[in-house]
């Protein structure tokens, strides 16, 4: 996976790319991420998610396995310390949107920040939202008002599945995460927590 590069304004700032190869008019592109999955050996119905910085054996930002039930339940590692899957994300359905919440840890605060995960713009896109007051050193970025929770608030990123079938002679649009300069602090998170999402919205056994 490659790096976040600048690519154009968004909202009043630059946004970054993140997407498994750069696009051909983006230079002096880097890999900040790779991403690897592999097969727990004692549980073959259940993978582990490794995302390490820059190489297969760079640092590790942190790695996650989905529990296929409840005797065997999700667990993530991040910065060092392992978690349970539900202890930092949650998920609410609605009849036709589902919303998640996002606890980040081990920012040296006595309350966690918390990121806010939608699907409200529809064809599968999912937009990721800090609340304002999280975030008091940012009050002069760009906000708007969250949908669910009326509070003003700033878009971090946007992640956009592929939606379309392969078609020759058609190029292929891979899957992207688009993050704001607002959300590069927050990189690791938005990224893992997409992860997670994504892997538990498209498994119907997750869901």
């Amino acid at each position: 996976m490659r790096s976040p590069h600048p690519q154009c304004l968004f909202r009043g700032g630059l946004f970054y790319v993140v997407g498994r190869r750069p696009p051909p008019n983006v230079k002096d592109s880097q890999r900040p991420y790779h991403i690897s999955v592999s097969l727990n050996c004692f549980t073959p119905s259940s993978y582990i998610t490794i995302v390490r910085k820059n190489s297969w054996d760079g640092e590790l930002v942190g790695d996650f396995e989905i529990g296929t039930n409840s005797r065997n339940p999700g667990t993530l590692c991040l910065r060092g310390n392992e978690y349970p899957i539900s202890e930092l994300l949650q998920s609410q359905l609605n009849v036709f949107r589902t919303t998640w919440d996002w606890k980040v840890k081990s920012f040296g605060r006595e309350t966690p920040l918390m990121l806010y995960w939608d699907d409200y713009g529809g064809g599968g896109a999912l937009t990721v939202w800090s609340l304002q007051y999280s975030f008091a050193s940012l009050t002069r970025c760009a906000s708007v008002i969250h949908r669910r929770t009326g509070i003003p608030a700033h878009l971090l990123a946007k992640f956009t599945p592929r939606t379309s079938l392969r078609r020759q002679g058609q190029p292929l649009e891979p899957p992207k995460l688009l993050v704001t300069s607002v959300g590069h602090d927050f990189f690791d998170d938005v990224l893992i927590s997409a992860l997670i999402i994504e892997r538990t919205r498209t498994a119907p056994s997750l869901s």
